[in-house]
């Protein structure tokens, strides 16, 4: 399994008559982030530090702000984009650190409720996502209150067959809708048994339509259940 490390950093100008988002939530302030969608720094932070681990370009490659297609859109649209193009391609979140500048609002009673609803959209847990709040003890733009900056760090994990996850789901949910044991062999299966051993222990590509073949025959061996059919 491979390591990777993704670094972000985005700033927009704030600007009179626009509404204030972070993290996902709508904060109270007079001044609002310039930009052509909502202007979330922080996830477009976090979006860049996400592809720029997977070497897969930035968040202005993928949503371009010359398209129409994203004037105006909820950047919580954007990040569970980035972690849906990730996850096609085999990478797994660990971890996000993130680090906003702004002299004010005050941040630091918003972050639960980020955290929160981040995590909803990545399909993570709250303990996977860092957020501290900072000032540049008025010093720069970030200081005379003309714009809002964040950093973002952080950590994927890359497995190939991470890749095949979503045909395991299907698979499993396929064989429960029809009232069959999900392990196909009446032994107990659960959705994230099959999950783990496919994305992280095996050596062998889910087969959707094997009987019991290949990496079956391995995981039967080594850890005396059966996890496909």
């Amino acid at each position: 399994m491979k390591i990777r490390v993704g670094f972000g950093y985005d700033v927009h100008a704030l600007v009179l008559h626009r509404e204030l988002w972070l993290g996902g939530i709508k904060i109270e302030h007079s001044m609002g982030l310039q930009g052509h969608s909502d202007a979330d720094v922080l996830i477009h932070a976090i979006c860049d530090a996400l592809l720029g681990a997977a070497n897969m370009r930035d968040i202005g490659y993928h949503f371009p702000d010359t398209s129409g297609e994203y004037k105006g859109i909820d950047s919580k649209i954007l990040l569970r984009k980035t972690m849906e193009l990730l996850r096609e391609a085999g990478y797994l979140l660990s971890n996000i650190d993130a680090t906003i500048a702004a002299e004010r609002p005050k941040l630091n009673p918003y972050i639960p409720e980020m955290k929160r609803v981040m995590a909803e959209v990545l399909q993570v847990e709250e303990d996977d996502i860092s957020i501290k709040a900072t000032t540049t003890e008025k010093l720069g733009f970030t200081g005379r209150q003309e714009g809002i900056a964040a950093y973002a760090n952080v950590l994927n994990s890359y497995n190939e067959y991470g890749k095949y996850a979503e045909s395991i789901t299907n698979r499993y949910n396929e064989r429960s809708s029809a009232g069959c044991d999900p392990s196909g062999h009446g032994l107990p299966g659960t959705l994230e048994g099959m999950q783990s051993i496919y994305s992280y222990i095996g050596k062998y590509r889910y087969n959707p339509g094997s009987s019991g073949l290949g990496g079956c025959y391995y995981f039967n061996y080594m850890y005396g259940k059966q996890y496909c059919s």
